[in-house]
């Protein structure tokens, strides 16, 4: 490729910005599929190549093969830009479509295999699984602001979100959400990956040591490895922030118990605190 050749890439703010703009979901009406690729119209990408926000639309894949062959003019494009089927205070849905009996949970550094319910605190479960009819795993989740109000919900794996929020986004492929508020300080993402047991460890020992890596491997399928893996920040009911590797905490208040060992008395308090690479066969606990 020259250095005048543009990459087909489209910049991360270019579709943050069209992803926004059609509030989330596909504007074509009585769609609105939170399911978004990126369309080059003004000019097409084989007259031009471009990363032009006014000459790009975000559409689902459907409407996208539609577009390709010619099914909107220009103006229809531009008009689907400006009234998109999606208000900014819509509710927009979507799906987890993978459906395992065998799922690894990697939740910021905390690795739980056969949990049916993972707590925050009490009785605030951030993720418990039911069963379909097959006994594949089915995904719930709750997501709340700082107040308590809930700004995510996913339910046996068809989640609902507010598109109110600065951002969200959820490629076609269909084994992720994410989404993010700077202004409540929240952020979170939901990714379904499947490995190979080489391509397991390849990713892994960039954030686990060697020992706990083999100890997962024990337990694991050698072949179709699926992580459900979950990163972000809450600050419901407590700051917590999922990293690789790693889960923070602050301003913890007892009682508490963190990871079914470290014990916070009532009326104690914890600045700061760190969870690495936690591993537990069955329910789990983070902290509760």
């Amino acid at each position: 490729m020259s250095a005048k050749e543009l990459s087909r890439n489209i910049p991360a703010g270019v579709r943050r910005t069209l992803r926004k703009e059609v509030n989330y979901g596909c504007p074509v009406k009585s769609c609105g599929s939170p399911f978004l690729s990126y369309h080059h119209y003004n000019p097409p990408w084989h007259v031009e190549k471009h990363h032009n926000i006014e000459g790009m639309i975000a559409l689902c894949l459907h409407h996208h093969k539609s577009a390709d062959n010619g099914a909107f003019t220009n103006e229809q494009l531009d008009n689907l830009k400006e009234n998109p089927f999606l208000s900014n205070d819509d509710i927009l849905g979507g799906e987890i479509t993978w459906k395992r009996d065998n799922i690894l949970f990697d939740i910021g550094g905390n690795y739980f295999l056969g949990a049916t319910k993972i707590h925050l605190k009490k009785e605030e479960k951030l993720v418990w699984i039911e069963f379909d009819e097959d006994g594949h795993i089915m995904i719930n989740l709750n997501i709340k602001d700082k107040d308590g109000n809930l700004l995510f919900t996913m339910r046996n794996n068809d989640w609902l979100i507010s598109t109110s929020l600065q951002d969200i986004e959820s490629p076609p492929a269909m084994k992720m959400v994410k989404f993010r508020d700077d202004d409540k300080n929240v952020r979170l993402s939901v990714e379904y990956k499947a490995h190979s047991l080489e391509s397991f460890i390849r990713e892994y020992q960039t954030i686990l040591p060697n020992n706990r890596i083999y100890e997962l491997l024990n337990f694991l399928p050698q072949e179709d490895i699926v992580i459900c893996k979950i990163r972000g920040l809450l600050q419901y009911p407590f700051h917590i922030h999922f990293k690789d590797g790693r889960t923070d905490m602050k301003n913890l208040k007892g009682p508490f118990t963190i990871n079914s060992m470290m014990k916070l008395a009532e009326g104690a308090t914890m600045e700061y605190g760190v969870i690495v690479n936690y591993f537990e066969v069955g329910d789990g606990i983070i902290v509760k």
